[in-house]
């Protein structure tokens, strides 16, 4: 059965529904209309609320107290409260009351609506009936001149001159009050502003942005208004922002002038958005002022002022009747920027002078937000009182209450529809005895009778039927919509906007299809066990969704199975839903509370329920948190969710098999773990394995592992013996289960990770320590990285320092040798032990698979922490200090092989060479002419010099260097083969046979020097005896000489 007839249509919606009440019939309001939660406070001599002054009061009572005493010919009547709470609409509904009024027709009602423009506030009051003569036809054509359209890029130059001026004036009155309180902050703070904001508005980087984006629209608001009075109103769009100083991007506040960029970076651009909102208020302090001078509503305009034009309006009424009154209603007296310090005067000014009635009495209610009347206190304190649309009440009941019955009020209205209604009023207004308060109009019903027991089952306020909607719907939305602060704040504008519309208006096609509710009408996230529930169900995945949100809110956010039960099923029915088939734990009690004994008395009362246990009241915060994380996306606490990380953390360390892993025994750490919108993520690892994408959770199991977990591991220490720990422990299983595989290839990456930098690091060990790769078979990578090496020979002390550092450099890799294969092995070993860290072998096929190419170089990062100390010794075995070492030995050793060449020839007879030296130095002998002193060595020394040259490997050495050397040059990198022929190169003879050389040139140096000395001693003897031994001397010299040349 359709309930079509019920739902207002599309048209009525946007006639009868709108957020803004000005923009709604008068006759609509009447129809919608319900008392005002209103208060008053009395205002003292210093503009400021009395303390403990507030009553509570009624419309009657505002009205009684607008229409009373005014001894002195006028009356301010101030209507503060919170943005949305109805103030526009308590306007209207006065105005409505007066208008039917007994006594109407003594009032001249003036009403100025919260979108007026500049310009229309003007002619409101330049339409009123007294100023009907010819006479005033010159001050309304000067009031249009004044008014008339000016350029908007002249009016914005205008419009910042203005704003000089005025600013110029309140820092102008910040210094007087200054005077009386020196030490004021707040003073010095505003009083710094106003100063320094002309500069900031005028700079050359900045004047373009508030020229284009912000002055405009404060000058269009206050003197046009808004053109489509459907349009959503912001009472800020005549007002400065805080976020009108949040510069875009295209501003290069850097460009300022340097006053100008540290004004905005240390006055406005700090405490947390506190300047810019000084800025905005002290900018508002003006704005008034600057508009009404840029449109020069201060001066005569055709021989009169706004404010004569008023007085002249209660001049004629005193002049018509002495009973007449003049009243002003204002929507948002903040709105009426330009006008506000002019009005605010007029709306004050006395009707009486020495005694003698000389204006007809004006009354006025202006319409404020809180805090307005807080800086205007001679509009305050004259108005004596100040009236308040509560929106905040002590009880969550008044805030629902009024809100359902502001839901059935306006359903009622629209149903019937906005016509109907100018109908309904227009003949009550006829009838002869009438009351100023509205008439209520009938419940709509569309006569048929055929509706009454389902719309029944959606429940009645004030006998309004609720559908579509139903109480505990319209309090799932109220909650969704009207909470500030974990309080309930009574608003009807966001009752209208978010809960009566957004039903109505995307709702309506969806039930005519039989899809309501549609996809965009939902609530927060099931509970669990809701959640649960509906994974179980058999539906299609769309008819799974829409449960989910009919049950959401029509259940009102339902936690157990037996809420979803109190769901009437023909509220499921009347949405095309299959009622479920749950039997409510209460209808359970009900049923067993009914059962009769067999003797016929009732059966004793249950027991009193037993107190909670500690493990219990866990569970129950436990749960609690999970539902609010997912339901109301509030942030996990740290220590649940710390609580969760460990459990996880905990479990895995006990179930996973690091044998079977072929890995060696790890910790898994908590710090793995990251959560969605939780605390405590700051100390996990910088990529984490996420537990769960989101919070997003539809078939509740996410919160059931975790709610498992948690009473599983942290409340009952692993121990089953409790309920549901079967439940439980399949849950957890789940969960673990899921998370294991990511945990293990993390694992795995890492192991594989830290294995190829071993190997790395292993293979650079093996390759400077001289062993050659043969390939990748089992056979020859076990040989290379872990064959045994020889202790590289000592160098003898003559060696360059080039080839000193090499032998270091390969005395230091023999030292960490060890520790790199048992790094290796933690990875590619097979364990045994107790503890798992005994290797047995090598999986020297895994090995093989993860061997890294010869370009990766190994980071030390990637070691284990336990070997920060041999990380320390690796930093001098990078690739790039060794390729350098590399380089330079491979050049000493061509420098090497070019002297050995130069001095013996590449083809030399080395014993022949060695005895000839050996015959030379044995002469210098036994001639006495060994200088021991200036060689820096003995004839003995040298001698046994001569025998290692003898015996030592060199032409060997020498070939071997030559093919080094040339895969040296012929590689475009040093490639990894030179530095294992480079290491297996013999130093030893090389060296030997350099030493040899370089003591062989001294000797012979030394032999030449002898000869010379000894030619100049004898020159000139004659004795033959003589000239024959220094023949022969002279002789067997020239001769060992020759054989050395």
């Amino acid at each position: 059965m359709s309930l079509l007839s019920y739902w207002p249509t599309h048209e009525e919606i946007d006639r009868c529904i709108k957020s803004e009440a000005e923009s709604v019939a008068d006759e609509v309001l009447l129809a919608v209309h319900q008392e005002f939660p209103l208060a008053y406070a009395t205002v003292g001599p210093d503009g400021k609320v009395v303390p403990d002054s507030r009553q509570v009061a009624s419309e009657d009572d505002l009205m009684r107290h607008l229409l009373g005493s005014a001894p002195e010919g006028s009356l301010v009547v101030p209507i503060t409260g919170a943005s949305g709470v109805g103030k526009s609409h308590l306007i209207r509904m006065l105005d409505a009351r007066l208008r039917r009024h007994p006594k109407a027709s003594r009032y001249l009602v003036i009403r100025i609506p919260k979108s007026a423009s500049l310009r229309r506030v003007v002619e409101l009051i330049l339409d009123a009936e007294p100023l009907q003569h010819p006479k005033y036809s010159a001050v309304r054509a000067e009031f249009d001149k004044a008014l008339a359209d000016v350029p908007l890029t002249q009016a914005v130059i205008l419009f910042q001159a203005q704003l000089r001026i005025a600013l110029g004036d309140y820092a102008t009155k910040l210094r007087h009050q200054l005077q009386q309180a020196p030490t004021d902050e707040n003073l010095k703070r505003r009083l710094h502003v106003a100063m320094w904001l002309p500069a900031f508005l005028s700079d050359a980087a900045t004047e373009n942005y508030f020229h284009q984006q912000v002055l405009p629209r404060i000058i269009h608001r206050s003197v046009e208004g808004l053109k489509d009075p459907n349009a959503p109103i912001d009472p800020a769009d005549s007002q400065f922002k805080p976020s009108d100083f949040d510069l875009p991007d295209e501003v290069e506040i850097a460009s300022a002038a340097i006053p100008v960029q540290k004004f905005y970076q240390l006055t406005l651009n700090t405490q947390a958005g506190q300047g810019k909102a000084i800025a905005a208020d002290v900018l508002n302090q003006v704005v008034d002022q600057a508009t009404r001078q840029l449109y020069q509503l201060n001066e005569s305009l055709g021989g009169k002022t706004l404010g004569d034009v008023i007085g002249d309006i209660r001049r004629l009424l005193l002049a018509e009747d002495p009973t007449k009154e003049l009243i002003i209603l204002v929507e948002d007296f903040a709105a009426l920027v330009g006008i506000q310090d002019t009005l605010a005067k007029i709306l004050i000014q006395h009707g009486e002078t020495d005694g003698t009635k000389t204006h007809a009495t004006i009354r006025s209610v202006i319409a404020v937000t809180d805090g307005y009347l807080a800086g205007r206190d001679t509009l305050a304190t004259r108005a004596g009182r100040e009236w308040i649309v509560e929106s905040r009440f002590e009880s969550e009941a008044e805030v629902l209450s009024r809100t359902k019955r502001l839901v059935a009020f306006y359903l009622n209205a629209a149903r019937h529809g906005e016509d109907a209604l100018k109908a309904f009023y227009r003949d009550a207004s006829n009838a002869t005895a009438h009351s100023n308060k509205p008439k209520a109009v009938e419940i709509y019903s569309d006569g048929s009778g055929e509706h009454e027991s389902l719309l029944e089952a959606f429940g009645t306020i004030k006998n309004v039927p609720l559908f579509p909607f139903t109480e505990s719907a319209i309090e799932c939305l109220a909650r969704s919509t009207l909470t500030a602060g974990n309080t309930l704040v009574f608003n009807p504008r966001f009752v209208i906007k978010n809960v009566i519309r957004e039903v109505l208006i995307n709702g309506r096609d969806a039930y005519l299809a039989g899809q309501f509710p549609p996809p965009n009408l939902s609530g927060t996230p099931p509970a669990y066990a809701v959640a649960q529930w509906l994974g179980e169900q058999k539906f299609s995945p769309d008819v799974r969704s829409r449960y989910e949100r009919f049950v959401s809110v029509w259940g009102n956010q339902p936690t157990t199975l037996s809420d979803i039960a109190c769901i009437p099923g023909a509220v499921f029915e009347a949405f095309k839903l299959a009622p479920p088939q749950i039997e409510s734990e209460k209808q359970d009690i009900q049923k067993v509370s009914q059962q009769t004994s067999t003797d016929g008395h009732l059966p004793p009362p249950p027991p009193p329920p037993q107190p909670d246990s500690p493990q219990i009241k866990q569970a129950s915060a436990y749960q609690t948190a999970l539902e609010n994380w997912v339901q109301s996306e509030v942030m996990l606490e740290q220590k649940v969710a710390n609580a969760i990380r460990q459990a996880i953390a905990s479990l895995l360390n006990q179930r996973i098999d690091w044998n079977a892993e072929f890995l060696q025994k790890q910790e898994v750490k908590f710090t793995l773990f990251s959560l969605p919108n939780a605390m405590g993520e700051g100390r996990v690892d910088n990529d984490p394995i996420k537990v769960t994408e989101s919070t997003v959770d539809p078939d509740g199991r996410l919160r059931g592992e975790l709610f498992a977990l948690l009473r599983y591991v942290s409340i009952y220490k692993e121990s089953l013996d409790y309920d549901d720990s079967d439940e439980d422990l399949a849950r957890v299983g789940n969960l673990i289960d899921r998370l294991q595989p990511a945990v293990m290839e993390r694992f795995r990456a890492s192991a594989k990770k830290q294995t190829q930098a071993a190997i790395a690091l292993l293979a650079t060990n093996s390759r400077l320590l001289g062993l050659m790769e043969k390939g990748r078979t089992p056979t020859a990578v076990s040989s290379f990285l872990f064959g045994d090496v020889v202790p590289p020979p000592d160098l003898i002390d003559s060696a360059p320092p080039v080839f000193k550092d090499w032998r270091q450099l390969q005395r230091d890799a023999l030292q960490i040798r060890p520790m790199l294969i048992d790094l290796v092995l933690e990875t590619s070993g097979c364990f045994q032990g107790k503890r798992g860290d005994t290797p047995q072998g090598v999986d020297i096929v895994g090995l093989i698979e993860s061997y890294p190419d010869e370009s990766l170089a190994p980071d030390r990062l990637d070691l284990p922490p336990q070997h920060n100390g041999l990380q320390a010794k690796l930093l001098g075995m990078r690739a790039v200090a060794i390729n350098a070492r590399l380089k330079q030995v491979l050049q000493a050793a061509k420098t090497l092989e070019t002297k050995i060449a130069n001095e013996l020839g590449t083809d030399f007879d080395k014993q022949a060479v060695i005895e000839a030296v050996k015959q030379l130095a044995t002469d210098l002998k036994d001639m006495g002419a060994w200088p021991t002193d200036t060689l820096g060595f003995s004839s003995n020394e040298f001698l046994t010099l001569c025998e290692t040259f003898r015996n030592a490997a060199v032409k060997e050495a020498l070939t071997t260097l030559s093919d080094v050397l040339a895969d040296g040059v012929q590689a475009s990198n040093v490639a990894s083969r030179t530095i294992s022929r480079v290491a297996q190169m013999p130093l030893v003879p090389l060296l030997t046979a350099e030493q040899f050389i370089n003591r062989a040139g001294q000797v012979v140096r030394v032999a030449e020097g002898h000869v010379r000395t000894m030619e100049a001693k004898y020159e000139g003897v004659t004795p033959a005896q003589t000239a024959e031994a220094l023949a022969e001397t002279f002789e067997s010299l020239a001769t060992d000489l020759a054989r050395l040349q």
